[in-house]
């Protein structure tokens, strides 16, 4: 369980965050590109090995994200970044197995932090 305090200074590093590097999530034919300031990284779909999603606990709610791991990448995108939705559409179109579960995440009401692996490339 997270406690009240780490919620805050949870909260405080994402408004920082959020105002310091817009971050951007771009749909491409065959993956996406995610943009933090000036940096970007590609990600191909055929080159996803794991998708996991949860949530950071704060003080005023929940904050729904996504990580993909490929190659020795991790990227983690939260619902913040420009383009989420869309990306969202995207994953859940390109990998139709992990709809129920990110759905069942967004949709709980729990105060705790939660990550859960919802799909890998070995259960394929």
């Amino acid at each position: 369980m997270t406690s009240r305090f780490q919620r805050f200074a949870r909260e405080i590093k994402q408004a920082r965050k959020r105002r310091k590097a817009r971050e951007t999530v771009d749909v491409t034919a065959d993956g996406f590109i995610f943009s933090c300031r000036k940096a970007s990284d590609t990600m191909r779909w055929d080159d996803v090995t794991k998708i996991s999603a949860g949530t950071h606990a704060m003080i005023s709610g929940e904050v729904f994200f996504v990580l993909i791991a490929a190659k020795g990448a991790e990227l983690e995108i939260d619902e913040f970044a420009e383009g989420f939705s869309g990306f969202e559409m995207a994953l859940t179109g390109r990998f139709p197995a992990i709809r129920e579960k990110i759905t069942a995440l967004q949709m709980s009401s729990s105060r705790d932090e939660r990550l859960e692996v919802v799909w890998t490339a070995a259960a394929q």
